[in-house]
């Protein structure tokens, strides 16, 4: 399988060579621990667990905070969809079309979200509370549970997109591949060591 999954740490960090040394980028990173990480058109966003998003246009050399009206409070996911930015903060959804300058609130249903993907204007997230992948078809005005056949009541800890197929993360599952939106789920943990994942990216 041909699938680029990468397991991402909690904190930002670059490969000084393939067998080398880590290096710390946080140049200008003041908001706690790295929640959340996304590329848009170039550019590197970073929400913090302390509140705050931040931003870098020389490959997380040096970082930003970006002035925005989104509340002082925990990010726990950003992500893209059709050029624009996805960020949710405590319950709710907020959407920008500015490159993050200005966002717009939308009404997550109340469900507590820890991670979010999107397919267009779909939406998909995991939550804090609940089992189960949620989807919503309305930019997070409202959410339904997925049908989950084949995740039973694991922990999935963050979601993933790769083309039109949905990956989860879970702790004590390992890897699920869904590849009709969240209704059918089968385990893709081959060459697994540990399968006690926190994050994924696709």
């Amino acid at each position: 399988m041909k699938y680029l999954l990468t397991l991402t740490l909690l904190c930002i960090i670059t490969t000084v060579s393939v067998f080398s040394q880590w290096k710390e980028i946080n140049n200008g990173l003041n908001g706690g621990a790295v929640t959340s990480l996304i590329e848009n058109k170039g550019v590197l966003y970073a929400g913090c667990a302390w509140g705050g998003l931040y931003v870098s246009k020389d490959s997380a050399i040096t970082w930003q905070p970006i002035d925005s009206d989104l509340p002082k409070s925990r990010i726990s996911s950003i992500a893209k969809s059709n050029g624009n930015l996805i960020a949710t903060v405590g319950t709710t959804i907020y959407y920008s079309t500015d490159e993050g300058k200005h966002w717009s609130p939308s009404d997550s249903g109340n469900i507590s979200i820890r991670s979010i993907a999107v397919i267009g204007d779909t939406v998909f997230a995991t939550t804090w509370k609940q089992t189960g992948i949620y989807i919503s078809t309305n930019k997070g005005v409202s959410w339904s549970l997925c049908s989950n056949q084949g995740l039973s009541n694991l922990d999935v800890r963050e979601i993933g997109i790769y083309k039109t197929k949905l990956f989860a993360a879970t702790y004590g599952g390992g890897m699920f591949m869904s590849s009709d939106f969240g209704e059918h789920w089968v385990e893709r943990n081959n060459g697994m060591i540990d399968n006690k994942l926190v994050s994924l990216s696709v």
